[in-house]
Parts: C-alpha cells; structure tokens; sequence
C-alpha cells in the first residue's frame, strides 16, 4: 500500500473514532441527565468547543458520581479535537525524500486577517492520534457501563 493510501486510511479512522467518541458523550451525557436536550440535538450542535466547555461546568457543578473522572475525559477529548481539526482541516503533502515525512498547511482567518500555519508530523504521529481516540472512547465507555 502507497503512502499516500495509508495516510488517506489513517485519516479515516481518526475522523470516524472522533464522531463515534463524540456521541458516546453526547449519549452517555443525556444519560446522566446532564445534557437536556436530546442527544442528537446536542451531538449534531458543531461548536464543539463550546459544547466541550458547557459540559465540563455541567458535570462540574452536579453530584454525578466520577464527575472528576468525566471531566477528566472530557479535558483529553478536548486536546484530542484540537489535533483533530487540524487534520481535518488542514492540506498535507509528504516530503519526497522521505514519504513517511508530512507537511500540513492550515489556512483560516482572523482577526489579522489570512493566518497559514505550517506543522511537520512523521506518519506515526497520525497513528498516535488514533491510539489516543481509541483510548478515549474506551475509558468513557468503561466509565460509565463499567462503574
């Protein structure tokens, strides 16, 4: 398999791990009746960041049992989408000399008008990231059906 289809594949499953985590956690919090409105309406909300932060003082300000433990969770998938969005939104080209080299280009706007940030990753970082999603949804599956 070429690079190029390796890293296409990678992308997937971090984009599908990071939706599937991120309705266990809008199905886990309705659950704990932390989020009021029903699950699909608070997963299918965009502003992730927001919704990261209204949980975290939701849980923090209830009497939900492991509420440091989801708030804890709620912290790592916050970093975790942080790494995602820049993947998602990013263009990537791999360095010929080294295929296993990657150089992400991220464009948006600002305040100071055109923002282009440039990262370099090796392919194992992309697969770390997976790990880590993988991670996340498992603990916040055990945290609340295991406990």
């Amino acid at each position: 398999m070429e690079i190029a289809d390796s890293f296409d594949l990678i992308k997937g499953k971090i984009i599908s791990g990071y939706v599937r985590t991120e309705f266990l956690l809008s199905d886990i919090s309705y659950r704990l009746g932390i989020v009021k409105e029903s699950k699909l309406h608070f997963f299918a909300n965009p502003r992730t960041n927001k919704k990261i932060k209204n949980l975290k003082d939701e849980f923090y300000n209830s009497d939900i049992k492991n509420k440091d433990l989801y708030i804890k969770i709620l912290n790592r998938f916050d970093k975790i989408r942080i790494e995602r969005n820049n993947l998602t939104h990013s263009i990537f080209l791999s360095d010929i000399n080294d295929r296993k080299n990657i150089i992400s280009f991220n464009y948006r706007t600002g305040k100071e008008g055109l923002i282009n940030e440039i990262g370099q990753y090796r392919f194992s970082d992309f697969e770390d990231l997976n790990k880590k999603i993988i991670s996340l949804h498992n603990d916040l599956y055990l945290l609340y059906f295991e406990s």
